[in-house]
């Protein structure tokens, strides 16, 4: 049976980095299962609606289909889990294989948001990381990776991002299990990512 590691944060904190990284280091052991894949479906909204949308609230994820593909991973069967795209905020056609491993990481801005999170999680990771910082890097990623503008990123963080994170996610930060500091360092660090995994290694 597989144990179920949730890896939260703000946006930019270095979550879905040190995820990775420890997938990269240890691919026999560890597989990733973001939550941010879970986004709804939103085909068949405008253009206007997508861009009022409140990303960064629980209710824009698909929980029922998440918690359906975390216990079947944790019980030990492969999943199809759903691909998003950021850009057009539906969600693909094609879908993503999933394979149990000992470990699967949930890494995600909202991953602590579920329903009785201790009765499905076995241990919580928490990246804690400057504002500052993590604006700055969600800019950078959204403007690379999305093709958005600094502008609409900002607009964004001011709107939604920053409030939602004050309501929903920095007060999971006490109930971490393991607290990580992101900072200037890079998450992908060897030091840490064997520390983290030596902790992990306990469960199982």
């Amino acid at each position: 049976m597989s144990k179920l590691i949730a890896i939260g944060g703000g946006s930019g904190s270095g979550k879905s980095t040190l995820a990775r990284a420890l997938m990269a280091r240890y691919p026999e052991e560890i597989a990733i299962l973001s939550y941010d894949w879970y986004y709804k479906d939103r085909s068949g909204e405008s253009e206007e609606e997508k861009a009022r949308a409140n990303y960064d609230e629980p209710k824009a994820i698909d929980v029922e289909r998440f918690l359906l593909d975390a216990k079947a991973l944790k019980e030990g069967h492969a999943i199809e889990a759903p691909i998003y795209d950021f850009q057009t905020h539906e969600r693909k056609k094609a879908t993503r294989l999933v394979e149990p491993r000992p470990f699967i990481l949930v890494d995600g801005v909202l991953s602590y948001q579920v329903p009785n999170p201790r009765g499905i999680y076995d241990f919580y990771l928490y990246v804690d990381c400057p504002s500052d910082i993590r604006l700055a890097r969600r800019i950078l990623r959204d403007e690379e990776e999305r093709g958005r503008t600094s502008s609409s990123i900002v607009l964004q963080y001011l709107q939604t991002v920053r409030p939602m994170h004050e309501r929903y996610v920095e007060s999971t930060k006490k109930e971490a299990d393991y607290l990580v500091h992101s900072d200037l360092r890079p998450t992908d660090d060897v030091a840490l990512v064997e520390e983290i995994h030596a902790l992990l290694a306990k469960l199982a």
